[in-house]
C-alpha cells in the first residue's frame, strides 16, 4: 500500500466510466510546479471527490496505490478547501465475501454437513484482502490529516 502526493495542476481528466458512488478515469494529466508532466492511467475516485476535479485545480493530489488498485483520495485547493474520499468498493466487497463465507461455513457446521470448498475460498481470501484495503484506507486518512496545517501556494 502506497500513499503519495502530486502536487500540480491537474490538466486533463478523461471520464471512462461513471458509476453510483466511484468514478473511473481513463488518464489524469498533471502539470508539476517544476513543469514535468505527470499522467496516471486506469485510475478511480470517490464521486464526491470527482466533482472536485476538473482541469485547473491546483494543489496537492493525494493518492493511494492497492495491489492493482489506483486512485485519488484527497485533495487541498490552492483557494484553501480540502476534500477527502476513498473508493470503498473493494474494501466493501471483501466484507461481503468474509460474511457469506462465515454464514455458509456456519450452516455447514450446524447442519454437520461437510464444508464448502467456495466457503473456505470465500473467507481465505476475503478476510487478509479486508485487511489489507482497510489499512489503505486508514493510512490514507492519517497521512491527510497530518497535513492539515501544512500550506500551500
Amino acid at each position: 500500500m502506497a500513499v503519495s502526493t502530486i502536487d500540480g495542476t491537474l490538466e486533463e481528466a478523461v471520464v471512462k466510466r461513471s458509476y453510483a458512488r466511484a468514478t473511473s478515469y481513463e488518464r489524469l494529466r498533471f502539470r508539476l510546479a517544476d513543469g514535468r508532466e505527470e499522467v496516471l492511467t486506469r485510475i478511480v475516485a470517490d464521486k464526491s471527490l470527482a466533482e472536485r476535479l476538473q482541469p485547473g485545480t491546483k494543489g496537492p493530489f493525494y493518492l493511494f496505490k492497492v495491489i492493482d488498485h489506483k486512485g485519488v483520495c484527497g485533495l487541498r485547493d490552492a483557494a484553501g478547501g480540502a476534500w477527502f474520499a476513498f473508493a470503498r468498493g473493494a474494501e466493501n466487497g471483501m466484507l461481503i465475501s468474509i460474511a457469506v463465507g462465515a454464514s455458509a461455513l456456519v450452516l455447514s457446521v450446524l447442519l454437520k454437513t461437510w464444508i464448502t470448498s467456495w466457503a473456505v475460498i470465500s473467507l481465505l481470501i476475503g478476510l487478509p484482502m479486508y485487511i489489507v484495503y482497510r489499512t489503505a484506507r486508514q493510512e490514507a486518512e492519517r497521512r491527510f490529516a497530518a497535513d492539515d496545517g501544512r500550506s500551500f501556494p
